[in-house]
Order: C-alpha cells, then structure tokens, then sequence
C-alpha cells in the first residue's frame, strides 16, 4: 500500500512553502490592475473551478473571442454563460457556496492568471448586453468578486509544450466523442451517427 502525507507539516517538510523576503511585497493582489486587464482583454480561454456544499469539485472551461470577460471595476468581473451541456454544474455551485477560483490562458503566453473570489449569478439585461457575441446575448452571467489575484509561472506549460505544435501527441489513438459517448452510455446508435449530431450542435455556438 502507498503511503500518504497526512499533515501540513509532512508537507512543509517535503516542500518548504515560499515565503517571500521582508522586502519583497506579496505578488497577490485583490483587485485587477492594468497588467491583469490586459491579460484579460487577450484571453479567449478561462478554467472555472468551483465547489458545492458537500465538497464537490468541478473544473468547467469556458471560451469566446478574446476580451470576452470584462473587466467591469477594479474589483468585479463579469463572465457570460454560454450554450453548453445544461448540466448548469458551475452555476448550480455559485448559488450553492457563492465561490469561485479561475484561470485565464492566452495562447502563445505559458504564464497564466488566476483570480478567486466571491460569485454570484445575474441576468441583468445591461449587463448581459455587454456580453453580446455575434448579435447574441446569454440568459445569464456570473459576477466575480477578486479577492485574490496572481499571475502564476509559466512552469507547467513550459514542461507540457502547451503552445508548440511540435510537441504535441499523436491523437490518432484516441476515440472520437462519438465513440466515447456510445461505448460509456450504451447507446443502440453508431459511433458515426453520433458524431454527426455532435458536429450539428457544435455548429450553433452561441
């Protein structure tokens, strides 16, 4: 059987936490300054991570042209809903503990941003409209309250070549959704059949 770290001072002792030097201010910030809105306004691509009130994780992605956040103040973001699975896992969770972490991607860029904060759901209409993509406005949106704001090492996607073509796996191993979908719901459709349903959806994006 594997051994587990059961205490933060298993872990301290494993991997010493960064404490950064007297002189040194604390790179966490709680509100969006002018690099983070940069970094934002370029973003096509933002992980939302949320939890409900039993614990439950969930890590959702949502993407539109960039810049489709807004930067609302120094202290609000406002993130649209879009056309998806209506599984609603992201927005039944903002309800459920009004939190929300995120992390911004911009493609080509291995540093990332994250924002946490609290969260809450609208529809106000003004708000919506600020969202509209193609003539089209979402039912709803969440409002982020940054109470933690930092832009993270470039580390990780440096070590996966997120951003070099050359690196990248070959997929041609893999199921297609269709595949995927058939096999783990049993469903008396092909494979085929399914993956071009899947095409037709994706085909109305918003």
């Amino acid at each position: 059987m594997p051994s587990y770290i059961e205490s933060e001072g298993e872990l301290d002792q494993l991997i010493p936490i960064y404490r950064p030097h007297p002189d040194v201010p604390d790179k966490q910030l709680d509100f969006v300054d002018g690099h983070a809105r940069a970094f934002i306004a370029t973003s096509p691509l933002v992980m939302l991570a949320s939890t409900d009130g039993e614990g439950f994780l969930d890590v959702s992605p949502r993407g539109d042209p960039p810049g489709f956040v807004q930067v609302l103040d120094e202290h609000r973001l406002l993130i649209p809903d879009r056309k998806g699975n209506h599984r609603l896992d992201t927005l039944r969770n903002v309800l459920s503990t009004g939190r929300l972490g995120c992390l911004f991607l911009v493609p080509g860029r291995e540093d990332t941003l994250r924002v946490n904060g609290g969260a809450r759901l609208t529809a106000d209409h003004d708000l919506l409209a600020l969202c509209t993509v193609q003539g089209k406005v979402p039912v709803a949106a969440i409002v982020l309250e940054v109470e933690e704001l930092y832009f993270h090492c470039a580390r990780s996607l440096l070590r996966g070549g997120a951003w070099k073509p050359e690196t990248w796996p070959d997929t041609s191993g893999l199921a297609s959704l269709g595949r995927v979908v058939k096999d783990q719901m049993a469903l008396p459709y092909s494979a085929e059949a399914i993956d071009d349903d899947l095409a037709q959806v994706n085909c109305d994006l918003y």
